[in-house]
């Protein structure tokens, strides 16, 4: 049976192992680096490096080159603070392992600012690698406060669960865009967990029940007839008592 084509998705929160367009390991890489990596000022920053770099390309003068250059050095600069202000923190995950389609589940996520000389600015709580029935709320992941030095916040994420199923969550990660907002630094947390997705809980809200002399709990309609009431019933009741007790008379004298 061939497989239904599903586009990549855009949320940093996703995986893209069931993802049927980009199969190659690279060019889910790529994708990767361009969801998870790059922040929104980076996405444009990268477009308008890209001009500078083809218009440089293209002239002959030497002005041409300058400003891919310039670009080429803020790149450059960020992914060096990109490694200095990796996230130091531990984070502790505590959450249900049921729930039912079409319901958010509540996570308590603790955070703790390990030991380092710069504390923790524009850190966002993300989960990592989500599968497709599962999202995260916030979409694109939870903001934290900023923390000092051996600090602690506790905070609840959710995730909203769609067609009912059996899935891996495969834990978290902290990020942060800072210093300058154009590539994202993170420290993963990679802890497997089941979720058990039952089908979509629909309550009882009212529920009518036919009534009347003829209606009887197994849905048969009674075969007595209007105006008959309980005489009748209790006729019925000493006939086949009566027959109980021949039947048993018989076998005493035989």
């Amino acid at each position: 049976m061939a497989r239904r084509l599903s586009l990549p998705p855009l949320s940093p929160t996703k995986n893209l192992a069931d993802n049927t367009i980009l199969q190659g390991s690279i060019s889910r890489w790529l994708w990767r680096v361009y969801t998870q990596r790059f922040t929104a000022g980076g996405r444009w920053f990268a477009l308008a490096t890209a001009i500078f770099v083809a218009y440089g390309g293209a002239s002959l003068q030497v002005q041409g080159y300058v400003l891919a250059g310039y670009a080429a050095a803020i790149w450059w600069v960020a992914m060096a603070a990109m490694l200095l202000y990796r996230p130091r923190v531990a984070i502790t995950a505590r959450s249900s392992s049921r729930v039912c389609a079409g319901e958010t589940i509540p996570v308590d996520v603790e955070i703790e600012q390990r030991a380092g000389r710069l504390r923790g600015a524009d850190l966002v709580l993300v989960p990592h690698r989500l599968p497709m029935p599962v999202d995260s709320v916030p979409n694109d992941g939870l903001p934290l406060p900023d923390l000092e030095r051996g600090e602690r916040a506790h905070v609840r994420i959710g995730l909203r669960c769609h067609r009912r199923g059996n899935y891996t969550l495969r834990g978290f990660r902290v990020e942060t865009g800072f210093p300058f907002g154009i590539l994202r630094s993170r420290r993963s947390f990679v802890e497997e967990r089941q979720l058990l997705v039952y089908p979509k809980f629909t309550a009882l809200v009212r529920l009518t029940l036919p009534t009347g002399r003829r209606y009887q709990p197994g849905g048969v309609a009674s075969a007595v007839e209007a105006g008959g009431g309980d005489d009748d019933a209790g006729r019925a009741g000493a006939g086949a008592a009566a027959g109980a007790a021949d039947l048993a008379g018989a076998g005493c004298a035989l």
